[in-house]
Order: structure tokens, then C-alpha cells, then sequence
């Protein structure tokens, strides 16, 4: 029984660690919002998989924690103590998260927010969908990797 307690915590750990792999990182304080994404997510490719920080401090954790990148990261601009546009920052700073796409997903329609996460690196600024059928559309966007052509 100790093998068995054995392979099961490092199989945990194992899962853990890749948990981030072919994944989309969802950085927002909203548990609703990662709910939604992810039940899109799975309308248009089950293979990629969602994964959500509260705030960038968790998101670092986790991109920390994982032996592999995130396909794509969507970033919420107003997220409590530092804002989306600190945390794009530092992700596009880092030597290795740096080449992962940031996609900004906000409420925020101001076009001084696009300007500036534009200019500090974000692939693409995208203002949540009001429904599903948007929400889907939009991943499949993403997913099928036409943004980078537009």
C-alpha cells in the first residue's frame, strides 16, 4: 500500500506540474468569467485546457509552478491589488513568459487601454462578449491562430 500512496502523490505532483501545458491561463478575479471561457473552450477544442489565477501574483505562481507554457494568456485589465496592464508588463519583462500571447479580455472599451496594452506587448484587446455564441467565436479565433494574420 505505501507503493500505491507513493505513485499516487507523484502522479499528483506530475499533473500538477504540467497543468499548464496546451492550456489557456485565465488572469482574472471573476470565477464567472472562467466558467464561461472554459465552457466555450470545450465547443471548440477539447484538447486545450483552462486554468485560472485571481490575480497576477497567482498567475506568476502558477506559470511557476508548471513544467510547461500556456498555449495563450487572457488578461482582465481590472484585477484588485495590481492592475492588468502591471501584470502585462512584467509578463512581457520576463526572459521566458515572454513569448506566450497575451490576449487583453476586459470590460474595458477605452481606447487609451488599447493603445497602451498595445504598446507593452498584448497580441490582440478583446472587450468580453455579451453571449456564448460571441464567446466561442472569439476562441475560435484564437485558437485557430488567425489573429496572428490580422
Amino acid at each position: 500500500s505505501a507503493i500505491f500512496f507513493i505513485l499516487f502523490v507523484f502522479l499528483h505532483l506530475f499533473k500538477h506540474l504540467l497543468m499548464l501545458t496546451n492550456s489557456i491561463l485565465l488572469i482574472d478575479v471573476d470565477p464567472v468569467e472562467f466558467d464561461m471561457l472554459c465552457d466555450a473552450l470545450t465547443h471548440v477544442d477539447k484538447s486545450i485546457g483552462c486554468v485560472q489565477a485571481f490575480n497576477c501574483k497567482e498567475g506568476f505562481e502558477k506559470l511557476g509552478a508548471s513544467a510547461g507554457l500556456p498555449k495563450f494568456i487572457f488578461l482582465d485589465l481590472n484585477m484588485p491589488p495590481s492592475s492588468g496592464k502591471y501584470c502585462l508588463e512584467k509578463l512581457k519583462k520576463h526572459p521566458v513568459y515572454a513569448s506566450v500571447p497575451v490576449f487583453i479580455y476586459t470590460t474595458s472599451d477605452r481606447e487609451t487601454d488599447k493603445m497602451e496594452t498595445t504598446k507593452l506587448g498584448a497580441q490582440k484587446y478583446f472587450i468580453k462578449p455579451n453571449s456564448m455564441s460571441e464567446l466561442k467565436h472569439l476562441l475560435s479565433y484564437v485558437v485557430s491562430d488567425e489573429w496572428r494574420s490580422n
